[in-house]
Formats: structure tokens, sequence, C-alpha cells
């Protein structure tokens, strides 16, 4: 499960565990809207979901993941 995490100062970012075990990860997105912090928060949350069960993202989600720029994928 993915979280979307609100600052003060009006950026958002994104933190997901792969597992119950593991350390809290945080993509930061800057200052976006709900809208597209709620769009990456499902992506994410499909990426989590493959790698814990050990299956291959979906073909969208692939695709989403191919067409990131450099920063976000980073």
């Amino acid at each position: 499960m993915a979280s979307i995490i609100k600052y003060p100062n009006g950026r958002k970012a994104i933190q997901f565990s792969l597992g119950p075990y593991t350390k809290r990860r945080t993509i930061r997105l800057g200052k976006v809207s709900r809208k597209a912090a709620d769009s990456i928060r499902t992506r994410v949350e499909q990426l989590v979901s493959s790698v814990i069960t050990g299956h291959a993202a979906d073909d969208e989600t692939s695709r989403w993941v191919a067409d990131l720029d450099d920063g976000m994928a980073a």
C-alpha cells in the first residue's frame, strides 16, 4: 500500500514499503495536483504488488514506466 504525503509547502510525496520487514521508501513528487499524485500512487501500488507477488506488471503499467523521464525513473 502506498500513501500520499502532503507537506506544508504544498509539495507531495509517495511513501511505500516492499514488504512488512523492509524500510519505507519515499518518492518526492514536488508540487503536483492531488489527481496527478493519486495517479502515480496507483502505479506505484501496482509495481509494489508485482514485486511482492513475483508476477510481471500489467502492460499499461510497464508502458508507463518505460515512458518516465530520467529524473522520475531514478
